[in-house]
This record gives structure tokens, C-alpha cells and sequence, in this order.
């Protein structure tokens, strides 16, 4: 009977922390599209085809324009990667009694994935 109650708590158990992770990934989920893209959104101008007649200063304006679009793009994935893994890391540390010790990987690789496409955007800038 004991080794029956046991079981019975160990299953109990994971059930509630896949539910509470569960609700860390949906909160960082949506602190990401509040803080990074909704602001985007909202200063929308357009297409930008008032830069005038034509020509190669139009056609480079042009080309500009949707090069730091792209890297505004990858430096907002990097950047998305980031606060999502660390999120999911701090809400490990203080609600799933884990250490940083146990974590250091996770912690190590999700940087290396953020930071990369945050410093090639800053690079091109």
C-alpha cells in the first residue's frame, strides 16, 4: 500500500508541474508579443513609395529600407529567444527547486542562440 501511495504522488506531481509549465511558456509567450510586437505595430507607416519619380537613389532608399527591416526582424527573434529561455529558466530556479548548477546548460546554449542573431544585427547597424 505504501509503494501504491507513492506512485500515486509522484504521478500527481508531474501532472501539476507540466501544468505549471505549461503557464511559463504561455506568460512568455505573451510578455513577448506585448513588449515586441505590438509596438511595431502601432508605428506602421506604410509602404514608403513617397521617396519620389524613380531612380538609384529611390531603388537604394528601397533596398535600405528592407535590409533593417530584416535585421530588425532577426535582432527581434534573438532577442524573443532570450527572454523566453530565461524566463523559463528563473521560473525553474524559483517555483521548480532547481539550481543553477542544474540548469547551466540550458542556460549556456540559449544565450549563445539569442545573443548570436542580436550581435550580427548590431554588426550590420
Amino acid at each position: 500500500m505504501y509503494a501504491m501511495n507513492t506512485a500515486a504522488i509522484a504521478i500527481k506531481r508531474e501532472s501539476n508541474e507540466t501544468k505549471d509549465w505549461a503557464k511559463a511558456i504561455m506568460w512568455s509567450v505573451l510578455l513577448v508579443a506585448v513588449f515586441f510586437l505590438l509596438p511595431g505595430l502601432a508605428h506602421a507607416t506604410g509602404t514608403g513609395t513617397t521617396t519620389g519619380t524613380g531612380g538609384a537613389a529611390a531603388a537604394q532608399t528601397r533596398i535600405n529600407d528592407v535590409a533593417v527591416g530584416w535585421q530588425n526582424i532577426v535582432m527581434g527573434i534573438g532577442v524573443a529567444v532570450l527572454v523566453i529561455a530565461w524566463s523559463f529558466i528563473g521560473y525553474a530556479i524559483s517555483f521548480g527547486g532547481k539550481t543553477m548548477k542544474d540548469l547551466q546548460n540550458p542556460a549556456i546554449g540559449s544565450t549563445i542562440a539569442g545573443l548570436a542573431p542580436v550581435l550580427v544585427g548590431w554588426l550590420f547597424s
